[in-house]
C-alpha cells in the first residue's frame, strides 16, 4: 500500500480504507496473522467469506474480498505461496450480491431548482474567492464525469467537430478512458472557458 501511495497510484483514504479491510478480515479469520500460505484452500477461503458477511454488509464483504485477492497476488509475486496453490484456492473468494434500494436512491436526488440553487450559491461563493471553481461545477454536472476524471481533460480532449456535434474525452477515469457527445449546454460551458 505504502508503495503504491508513494506512486500516486493511490490516495490516503484508500490506504485507510484497504486498513480497515484488514482489520475486518482479522475479526473473522481466526489467527490470520499467524496462518499459514500453504494450508490455504477453498473451502476455506469460502468459510471465511460466509464468516464475514455474518459480520459485516455485503459491500464491506467485497471489499475484503478483494483485498485478500491482492495479497494472494503480492504473495505469488513475491514466491510466499504458488501460483496453483493461489488458483485453486481463488474459487472460494466469489464477489457477494449487492442489493441496491434504487427506489431509496433515486428519492434523494435533488429537483432541478435545487440544483439550480445549489449552482448558484457555487458560483456566488467562487466570485467572493476568487476562483473558477464554477466551471468546474458546471463540468461536472453538464458532463456527467467523477471531479478525478475531469481534472484530467485537456484543451486537445474536446474533439468540437467529431460526429457532427463534437465529443469529449476523458483520459483518466475509473473505469477507463471514455468520450461523451459535447451536449449543448457542454458545449456553451466549453467555448465560454
Amino acid at each position: 500500500l505504502q508503495g503504491q501511495k508513494i506512486r500516486g497510484d493511490i490516495g490516503d483514504s484508500t490506504v485507510e480504507y484497504k486498513m480497515e479491510l484488514l482489520d475486518n478480515i482479522r475479526t473473522t479469520w481466526d489467527k490470520f496473522d499467524a496462518f499459514k500460505l500453504a494450508d490455504l484452500n477453498e473451502s476455506g477461503l469460502r468459510k471465511w467469506q460466509i464468516d464475514h458477511r455474518g459480520k459485516y454488509c455485503a459491500t464491506r464483504t467485497n471489499g475484503a474480498t478483494t483485498a485478500i485477492r491482492e495479497m494472494l497476488s503480492v504473495a505469488v509475486e513475491k514466491n510466499a505461496v504458488t501460483k496453483e496453490v493461489a488458483n485453486s484456492a481463488l474459487p472460494g473468494l466469489r464477489y457477494v450480491k449487492v442489493i441496491y434500494d434504487y427506489k431509496r436512491l433515486l428519492n434523494n436526488l435533488p429537483e432541478p431548482p435545487q440544483v439550480i440553487q445549489l449552482r448558484n450559491e457555487v458560483y456566488r461563493r467562487c466570485q467572493v474567492r476568487g476562483t473558477l471553481g464554477g466551471w468546474l461545477f458546471d463540468l461536472l454536472l453538464f458532463s456527467g464525469s467523477r471531479i478525478e476524471a475531469a481534472g484530467d481533460v485537456r484543451w486537445e480532449d474536446v474533439r468540437w467537430n467529431a460526429n457532427g456535434n463534437g465529443k469529449l474525452y476523458f483520459r483518466t477515469a475509473k473505469y477507463g478512458p471514455y468520450e461523451i457527445p459535447l451536449f449543448p449546454q457542454l458545449r456553451e460551458l466549453l467555448e465560454r472557458i
